[in-house]
């Protein structure tokens, strides 16, 4: 299998596409919690729901804390245009 050069560009639209998904995924859940007040929603979907976003929730910190790993990484290796 070949690699995919992925640019910079790339990682940029695929990281607003995952911010886009984790908004969209805390109103899923305050949209559930509206709904448990109104209907008699059993406990066990609410639970469901409630590690379904936790998951979602802990990924999106591993991704963030790579992420930032990267920044910090790039910023320690010189910038062969500075001639330093």
């Amino acid at each position: 299998m070949e690699d995919e050069v992925v640019t910079a560009t790339d990682l940029m639209n695929a990281w607003q596409e995952t911010t886009r998904a984790a908004e969209l995924t805390d109103r899923l859940a305050r949209l559930a919690a509206d709904a448990s007040d109104l209907a008699d929603a059993p406990e066990s979907a609410a639970a469901d729901i409630a590690a379904l976003a936790e998951t979602a929730a802990a990924a999106a910190e591993r991704a963030a804390r790579t992420a930032r790993a990267v920044v910090d990484r790039v910023r320690s290796v010189p910038d062969p245009s500075d001639g330093t």
